[in-house]
């Protein structure tokens, strides 16, 4: 997995107004399996990035070895994997149109944390904070990697059975050039059993979603503002965040008092 990091600026988390109530309102985060992300390309993308690099690159007896794990991931056969990898994404960008459009709905949020004072109550969960590759050259170094690594055991079910979890563990770095812009951060778990008690589940749109709370400790909430997105009442949006946060944070968060802006993007899905 990438090299964990702290960046010295706010990281900008997107939800819907349910999910500001329930990050500010428990103290969590949640994070979603990777096989359950709303764009399931990026699972692709990284799968077939690394079907590239083994077929151009490694020898054939490597490829016998491996291309069925490979190819089993690239038809979706992912439900024989005994972990699973969760993650929660974050942008260096406040107030971006694309991310108001693929997470805030019609009135969403923007939160911006300072990672730097998360990282004690975050250390004590699975999780590293990563930032995510586009340059695909470093994305190719990283298959190269862990394609070397599950080559390296001498059983050829061992050695696909690595592959897969490598896979699973690396995925969520691994972002398509054309999306750069987003300059996301992750918080990625560990491979983690898909029998561990504290995996939840939730109603998705075509199926149920695993997913883990992050707790974010009894620490003063690192918020540095929260912008409240597009709405068809963006003024009366405004005053009903800036309300509940006086409530919740304000009091309680005096080294990180909290302001509520408005989006500046003229943007309408309603």
């Amino acid at each position: 997995m990438s090299t964990p990091a702290t960046p010295p600026f706010p990281l900008f988390h997107y939800t819907t107004r349910a999910g500001l109530i329930g990050i500010v309102g428990n103290r969590t985060l949640r994070a979603t399996d990777i096989l359950h992300l709303n764009d399931a390309s990026e699972f692709t993308y990284a799968v077939g990035l690394c079907k590239a690099v083994l077929v151009d690159e490694f020898e054939l007896a490597t490829q016998d070895k491996l291309l069925p794990a490979v190819e089993a991931f690239a038809k979706g056969v992912t439900w024989d994997l005994d972990s699973a990898v969760f993650v929660t994404s974050f942008s260096e960008h406040d107030d971006q149109l694309s991310q108001w459009r693929a997470y805030a709905g019609t009135g969403g949020a923007c939160i911006g944390f300072h990672f730097a004072s998360l990282k004690e109550p975050v250390t004590k969960e699975p999780f590293k904070l990563v930032q995510c590759v586009y340059d695909e050259h470093a994305q190719k170094d990283m298959m190269r990697a862990l394609l070397k690594r599950a080559a390296a055991e001498v059983d050829p079910d061992a050695s696909q059975q690595l592959l897969k979890v490598l896979l699973v563990q690396e995925a969520p770095a691994i972002k398509h050039p054309a999306f750069h812009e987003e300059a996301e951060w992750r918080l990625v778990s560990d491979a983690l059993s898909v029998k561990d008690p504290r995996i939840e589940y939730r109603d998705g749109v075509s199926t149920i979603i695993p997913f883990w709370t992050i707790g974010l400790g009894d620490y003063p909430l690192p918020i540095s503002f929260v912008r409240i997105g597009p709405t068809p009442d963006p003024d009366l949006a405004w005053l009903a965040a800036r309300r509940y946060l006086r409530e919740k944070i304000d009091g309680l968060n005096e080294f990180f008092p909290i302001d509520a802006k408005k989006s500046a993007i003229p943007y309408r899905s309603w």
